[in-house]
Formats: C-alpha cells, structure tokens, sequence
C-alpha cells in the first residue's frame, strides 16, 4: 500500500550547474512532514518541496517522542549498552537481509524521504543526489541510525552513512541558514517548531562554529496550530515554551539571546508570534530569527552536505599529493 501525500513545489531546475555530477541537497524531516532545498550554481540554496508526511509517518514521530521509546543505539558508550541492543541489532541485520527497511519506524521515515527525493530530482531531469544531508526534528528517540539506513535502503550517498557521523538536528542546520556559526560570542539558543500537528522546543548553547546539542528536547503533539481555536491554546503555548527553558537550563535565572521560529506555521499565526515574544522576553531581549520559516532548516542542510562534498575532495588532492611527494 503506497501512503498518500501532500506536495509543495518549488521550481529549482539550474541548467548551468555543471560544477558536479549531481545535486548537492539537503533535507529536514519534522514531526509531520519534510522539506528539501539544493544548491544553485552560484552557490544560493534554493527552496524545492514540502511533503506532508503520511498516517503512519505521524504515529511513528508520535512514538518516538516518548521517552519509554529510548534504546541505546550505536556507537555504544559502555559494552553492557551493545549487549542489551544485540537482539534488537539482529532484527534490523535480517530485515535488512531480506531487502527491507531496518524496521518499520525507518519504513515510514524512507517513503517521505524517497518522495522528497523524487521531488528534487523531478525538477532536475538527468540528474540525481551526490550528496543530502538530513536534519532530524526535536524527537528525542529518533536516531542516526535510522536515517542512515534510510538513506542506505534508498541508496543515496551521504556522509550520514558513516557510523561515526550524527545526523544533525534542525536546530543547528537553521543556525547554519541564518549564518550565524560564523559568529564568535556564546550564544544561548531557543529552537521552537510550530506545525498544525506539533509544538517543538530545543534549547542549547553555540559558540562560534559549534552548537552543543545536549540531546534535551521536547515535542508535544496536543498544541499545534490546529488546536488555535480552542479555549486556553495560547496559555498552553506559553507553559510548554517556559518549560522548555526552565527544564534545559537549571540556573537560577535561564537567559535566551537567539530564538529560531521554524516550521510551517511558525510565522502564519499572531497569536503564536505574540506568545512567543511574551515569553523569551522573560529571559532577556534575544534576537528573534523567523525568515523564511519552514525552509530554514533544509537549506541549512544542504550548505552541510556542500561542506562534505568540499572537504572530501579537498581529502582527496591532500592524499594524492601525499603520495606523489612519497
């Protein structure tokens, strides 16, 4: 049974991007849907598609969400987390074997990204993905191994098939799209995802060309925006959003300096915005970052996978030219 989507295109077709074989492209999955961007040949990123994620895409996000769904996951942090994880490790080895996905949760989370990828490609003819990187939403059991596999069952080349390598979160791929990991000073940042289906929150420090994703985050499917009309919505928002920050930050007066607004409707309603505001004011008069909302984070993306593919090759010539000089 194929899933039924919903799709937003954007025309990205660049006949004069000769520089590669394929298309340099990044992803950002949400809990609800997924958006792909790619770069230009003048180095922009531009904007291709929004996919709503299917039925079961929405329940697997929802289960992941929960904290009963963590399991250690590889590389391990001590040898009695690899035995706990062999038998579950075996599963996803066989149905691998078989010439199916890992597991039903990286079943659901490859038909949006195949459908992404269709997209891209569609209003590319001739060419397909050298390279995507994936960044992944506030759900705290959502592992890189699972969009490794992804990625690996669909046969596309990433850096995220490498074991050692995180998938990043959308956080910091947003971060990158507003340029600012090019700035020095430590930062706190807010991350916050409103959808129709979700609210997300993620609270974490940058500095300079670093963001320390702590692995706290938070996502809630009882307030987006689909719930905006219902009596005490806006005070809902407000808890879930000072919770966020009272909970990632334990010192006594937690401060915010950037807040990211993402997701799709992220700047569309005014009483989210004035929500929003009137919260993070309470922790200082952070910057607020909400252009270009739902493709944020897909860009941000794709300027990571642009970074792979220049560092690869420059890799590439340092060897070659190691091994002429020996």
């Amino acid at each position: 049974m194929v899933p039924l989507y919903r799709h937003s295109r954007i025309n990205t077709r660049d006949h004069d991007d000769d520089a590669f074989d394929g298309l340099i492209v990044g992803m950002a999955l949400s809990p609800s849907y997924g958006t792909v961007s790619v770069r230009r040949s003048d180095g922009s990123y531009a904007a291709a598609a929004k996919v709503d994620g299917s039925q079961s895409y929405l329940e697997t996000m929802k289960r992941l969400s929960d904290q009963n769904a963590c399991h250690p996951t590889e590389p391990y942090g001590t040898i009695g987390e690899g035995i706990v994880d062999a038998p579950r490790q075996a599963m996803r080895r066989a149905r691998k074997h078989l010439g199916y996905p890992a597991s039903a949760d990286v079943s659901n989370i490859v038909t949006l990204i195949s459908s992404l990828q269709e997209e891209v490609e569609s209003q590319n003819p001739g060419r397909r993905i050298r390279e995507v990187t994936v960044a992944v939403p506030s759900v705290i059991a959502l592992y890189s191994e699972d969009i490794r596999d992804a990625l690996e069952f669909l046969n596309i080349p990433s850096q995220e098939d490498k074991l050692v390598y995180d998938a990043p979160r959308s956080l910091l791929t947003a971060f990158v799209a507003h340029g600012c990991k090019n700035e020095n000073r430590t930062k706190d940042v807010l991350a916050v995802e409103y959808t129709k289906q979700s609210l997300s929150a993620e609270y974490d420090t940058s500095s300079g060309s670093h963001t320390h994703l702590s692995g706290r985050v938070f996502t809630t499917f009882e307030s987006g925006s689909r719930r905006s009309g219902e009596p005490g919505h806006s005070h809902a928002l407000a808890m879930d959003i000072r919770g966020a920050v009272k909970a990632y930050n334990k010192t006594t007066k937690p401060k915010v300096d950037v807040v990211l607004v993402m997701g799709e409707e992220g700047v569309q309603y005014k009483s989210f915005h004035d929500t929003l505001c009137n919260v993070v004011r309470e922790f200082g008069e952070p910057e607020i970052l909400s252009d270009d909302s739902l493709y944020a984070a897909s860009k941000g993306a794709a300027q990571m996978a642009w970074k792979h593919v220049t560092e690869a090759q420059r890799n590439r010539e340092y060897s070659e030219k190691s091994r002429y000089e020996d």
